[in-house]
């Protein structure tokens, strides 16, 4: 199209909205509706002199299938709207009607919004399809943690809650059972009191439990039903943990690399030992290459790139090293894997941020962030970008972030590559495609929004301020419009008059492609800071569309998608009194949400594991998983349809040979309003867009790939209970209890999960407690053993000071068992004594014969003995501290298990020949 077709057709739009200048109507409602929840209606009158008017919604249902004809229709809802004379602008909640359990309604359909009335004293009929959604009750079970041992106590949670709001359900379960591996009932509950809107149960496993997996299943009345996994198997909880970090990203013509290997005692003590490595190629044509070392703590492994692979095999992506570390004093065994990517691209880009779209007279933002396959930034690295017909080289600066301002609006295509070439890398270019849109005005808005996901507070409203840039032609001020859709609903509405005075844009002269631009004499550009503040139902997806209406009758507007942290109505923290202290002292924990909440809170140690399960970001994440099911998706009911309205404009000027009947790549104010989840219904003309022949240029995705490294370390599933209750938070709105901090090492985390029946649900972040001590000591033995076989206890002594420290260790002797073995260095039967290394660990043998069976408690103390012979350390350190441990043995019968069947046959009748 010619810079004179497009001057002729932007008269003629403009000279159609003139006729309409006088006054006009916006009418705005989500596209879908919810039964039992509240539609919003948004209505907007132009004229100062409009005369009073009313209009009539109503939604009849529609057909049960697509493309059938709706011969049986009924009328599910009707409210009626009164619009005051002169100028309106205003938004209303419509409350809706409940829809039968056993009606067909009652589940996700198409139906008929329709809007009839008068505005400003001319009539009004609109109909459109709306969908149907169905309030859907969302399960949460949890265990309070994955991996139970057999005779262990299984503890979980059970809440619901329903709709986009996510009120709490406080309706009673139907069942809720248990199945084992064989898929065998083992455990019922039926008619499940849920008043309180959190239920807690537990479930005792016996010694003999089958292994595997088990379920946890709670059926609602309606018959829905929602599984929870948890593992039962016997284990020994690992006292190290190996950790191997990959080398720098390993290329394709690279001569060497190297993998590090690590193993650590939960409080730091490196482990001795010896370290078998396996290094493998992932290929089909594996090569693996194996060997052996000593280890204190970490070693280092290097590998000739032509040990793996040669340069000619491309084929080759990934390399995996394997580090299995034994304990010289334990024997135990612990593994750590690690795998990293071949590199084939030296450099990586990856979007920070873009405008959704080209806009008239303002430029286009893009910032790309250029990557090494490390994931550091590639300084200083020479790149080419291109943009229509300009290309420039810039060499990229020290954070690897290339910002660029584009400003020709006939060019919709960027490409950015690397100038840098070497035999077998390659050069993967970045490409992004814009859509562009269209205003006959040339007039634009363009919402700004932050790079990062906007923080938000848990039972806190958010506010923020949305930076508009404008770009206004012979307009002086406007009234914008503001609506922000979440989960299906406008949770925000505002109007207000703005004055689009000229002010600085927030461009740097140095980041644009070609030069800018000035503005034409009668258009204005500047700023406008829109404050914005998001009820906690809106989230973590939101659109956020703005708009005004020209004096002409043209909509300016633009609609962006931000993402908004996940948080819950229901504020609740949860703290420690001291966040360290030493086993056997008062601690405290307390726990601050609404009053009348009531609390399911848990205390889980992490043992070895060098990171905890975030349970709290896990239980979060679990009430946004049925968000889907209520956001409103630009492809659900969409208003555009290109080809319909490019078809229909070509025969409105079937003169004109610039016009597509196919497609067009424009876009205009329609589709910021169907990509905003909403319909619009006016008299304005909101499709001008022009329809031109694409250029049907190759456009791919910009490519993300890059670096991609993988390792890991021993189990982390190990974790030991604290604490685990269910309590009703006081008036004061803070619920405090007292907690002995236990005996075991290790570093706990306390969370909860609270729910009151108006405010909603909270979850509260993690809260560590590390008990801490200048030693302690551990045990190693198998998980069950039988009655009357001897077994190695292994007795560790960890010293987490600068100096020696002589440590007397006593197994208890007891009714349940023997002690075995001669006394040591004429020490009474099960004690020893050894001087402990500063920061170093001593291991002691003691054996023992189980005498019963059940579980029996084997006990052991550790003290500094200060009368020790043997020199060991500083005599004059007083330290009184001592350790008891207390750890529980499985002893089972001796023998083996026969199992023995037996088969009859069983006839009903003697003249029957049906048999049981």
């Amino acid at each position: 199209m010619g810079p004179t077709t497009k001057l002729l057709r932007a008269i003629v739009a403009l000279i159609c909205f003139a006729t309409s200048s006088s006054g006009s109507h916006v009418i705005t409602v989500p596209k879908s509706w919810l039964p039992g929840g509240d539609l919003q209606v948004c209505v907007q009158v132009t004229n100062p002199e409009a005369l009073q008017g009313e209009i009539t919604v109503s939604i009849e249902n529609g057909p049960l299938y697509a493309n059938q004809r709706n011969t049986d229709t009924s009328l599910l809802m009707q409210e009626s709207i009164q619009v005051l004379q002169g100028n309106q602008n205003f938004c209303t909640n419509i409350t809706l009607p409940e829809m039968e359990q056993d009606s067909m309604l009652h589940q996700e359909g198409r139906d008929i919004i329709h809007i009839n009335g008068t505005l400003d004293g001319l009539p009004v009929n609109y109909n459109k399809t709306i969908f149907r959604q169905v309030i859907a009750r969302k399960m949460i079970v949890q265990t309070h943690k994955p991996l139970y041992e057999p005779g262990q106590t299984v503890h979980f949670r059970v809440l619901s809650h329903t709709g986009p709001l996510k009120e709490i359900s406080t309706e009673n379960y139907q069942e809720i059972y248990i199945t084992n591996p064989s898929d065998i009932r083992i455990a019922q509950w039926l008619d499940v009191d849920n008043s309180k809107g959190l239920v807690h149960l537990s479930f005792q496993l016996t010694d003999e439990h089958e292994e595997g997996s088990y379920y946890i299943t709670v059926k609602s009345q309606e018959g829905k039903k929602e599984k929870e996994r948890f593992t039962v198997r016997e284990y020994v909880k690992p006292r190290f943990q190996v950790d191997v970090k990959p080398p720098n990203p390993i290329f394709s013509t690279q001569h060497s690399f190297t993998f590090t290997a690590c193993a650590k005692y939960p409080f730091g003590q490196p482990v001795k030992g010896n370290i078998h490595w396996e290094v493998n190629n992932n290929d089909w044509l594996k090569t693996v290459i194996k060997m052996n070392s000593p280890i204190s703590g970490c070693s280092d492994l290097t590998i000739k790139s032509s040990d793996l692979f040669t340069i000619t095999e491309c084929d080759i992506v990934s390399i995996r090293a394997d580090a299995t570390i034994t304990d010289e004093a334990s024997g135990e065994v612990e593994k750590g894997t690690s795998v990293i990517e071949v590199q084939m691209n030296n450099v990586h880009f990856e979007t920070l941020y873009q405008d959704d779209f080209i806009k008239p007279n303002l430029p286009f933002t893009l910032k790309v962030l250029a990557e090494l396959p490390d994931g550091s930034p590639a300084s200083g690295e020479p790149l080419e970008i291109c943009h229509g017909h300009i290309c420039n080289n810039i060499t990229t600066p020290s954070d690897g972030i290339v910002k660029l301002y584009l400003t020709n609006p006939n060019s919709h295509r960027v490409e950015m590559k690397h100038m840098v070439s070497r035999a077998l890398l390659c050069r993967r270019p970045f490409e992004l495609t814009a859509k562009r849109y269209y205003s006959p005005s040339n007039s634009s808005l363009v919402i700004h929004v932050p790079e990062e996901t906007i923080k938000c507070f848990n039972g806190e409203k958010t506010r923020l301020t949305f930076k508009v840039l404008f770009a206004a032609v012979q307009q002086r001020s406007a009234v914008v419009n503001v609506q922000v859709m979440s989960r299906g609903k406008i949770q925000y509405f505002k109007s207000e008059e703005y004055q689009l005075t000229s002010s600085e844009l927030p461009f740097e002269e140095e980041f644009f492609m070609d030069h800018l631009p000035l503005a034409p004499a009668d258009t204005v550009t500047g700023i406008l800071n829109i404050p914005v503040t998001l009820p906690l139902t809106a989230g973590p997806k939101i659109q956020v569309l703005v708009w005004y209406i020209r004096a002409d009758g043209e909509v300016v507007s633009d609609a962006r998608e931000i993402t908004v942290e996940k948080c819950l109505p229901n504020k609740v923290d949860f703290a420690w009194f001291t966040n360290r202290a030493q086993p056997g002292l008062a601690n405290s924990l307390t726990i601050t949400t609404t009053p009348g909440s009531i609390c399911s809170y848990d205390v889980l140690g992490k043992g070895v594991d060098l990171e905890t399960a975030r349970r709290d970001t896990e239980t979060i994440n679990n009430f946004f998983l049925s968000d889907p099911n209520y956001n409103v998706y630009p492809w659900s009911s969409t208003q555009i349809n290109d080809y319909e309205y490019c078809k229909r404009l070509k025969a409105e000027n079937p003169n004109d040979d610039t016009i597509s009947i196919y497609s067009t790549d424009y876009i205009d104010t329609l589709h910021m309003f169907d990509q905003s989840g909403l319909y619009i219904f006016t008299d304005l003309t909101l499709e001008t867009r022009p329809c031109l022949d694409l250029d049907y240029q190759t456009y791919s995705d910009p490519y993300n790939g890059g670096y991609y490294s993988r390792h890991s370390s021993s189990e982390t599933n190990f974790h030991e209970t604290l604490l685990w209750n269910l309590a009703v938070v006081p008036s004061t709105g803070i619920l405090k209890q007292d907690v002995e901090v236990p005996p075991t090492f290790t570093e706990w985390f306390g969370t909860a999960v609270c729910v009151h029946p108006h405010v909603g649900v909270g979850v509260s972040k993690s809260s560590s407690l590390t008990t801490y001590t200048p030693f302690y000591v551990d045990m190693l033995y198998p998980p069950s053993i039988k009655r009357g076989e001897d077994m190695p206890v292994k007795i560790f002594v960890f010293n987490n000071l600068q100096q020696p420290l002589p440590v007397r260790v006593t197994l208890e002797g007891s009714t349940e068992y023997e002690l075995i073995g001669e006394n040591n260095a004429g020490l009474p039967a099960g004690q020893r004594l050894s001087c402990v290394g500063a920061q170093d660990r001593h291991v002691h043998t003691i054996k023992i014969r189980p005498i019963t069976i059940g579980q029996v408690n084997i006990t052991v103390r550790a003290s500094i003995d200060t009368e020790t012979s043997v020199p060991c350390g500083d005599e004059s350190l007083n330290i009184g501290k001592r350790h008891e441990l207390v750890s529980p043995l499985q002893v089972r019968r001796e023998g083996y298990w026969r199992k023995d069947t037996w088969r009859k046959y069983i006839c009903a009748k003697v003249e029957s020949s049906l048999c049981l």
